[in-house]
């Protein structure tokens, strides 16, 4: 992730490299000041966009992929992947305090054996997953010598 000057200049890396930035989130805050990135080590950290240390990303578990910040900027959204249900957590930056906030489940979970990706609407009102369905059929032979 890059910072580039709209009236010309040369991009700026807004963070060390290996630091990963979730491909399916929305990782930069509302006030375009800050976002949230996995650094080398895999920790989640807050990035200040115009330069300086990271931050640890609080209340967000390292299994845990954070979706995007609410629309005031004051909590991330995180999921776990690959579970059903996905159960969406909203993390409050200033406390690290979770509360549940949205389950998210296939009307027929019968082989859903993970939902991934997930994504939230900027408002937090709508939603998107993806999930693939394994299923088969079991024959019973009988008599056959």
């Amino acid at each position: 992730l890059y910072v580039q000057d709209l009236a010309g200049g040369l991009p700026r890396p807004v963070a060390p490299e290996g630091t990963r930035f979730p491909l399916s989130a929305r990782p930069v805050s509302p006030d375009g000041r800050r976002a949230f990135a996995r650094d080398g080590d895999g920790a989640l950290r807050l990035f200040p966009l115009e330069g300086g240390a990271p931050e640890p990303l609080p209340g967000v578990e390292r299994e845990e992929e954070p979706l995007r910040f609410s629309p005031d900027g004051l909590f991330v959204y995180a999921y776990r992947p690959g579970q059903v249900p996905a159960r969406v957590t909203r993390v409050e930056l200033a406390t690290g305090r979770r509360e549940p906030w949205l389950e998210i489940h296939p009307a027929d979970r019968a082989g859903v054996p993970a939902i991934t990706p997930v994504q939230l609407t900027a408002d937090g009102r709508g939603y998107v997953y993806g999930y693939r369905r394994v299923l088969s059929d079991l024959y019973v032979v009988t008599g056959v010598e």
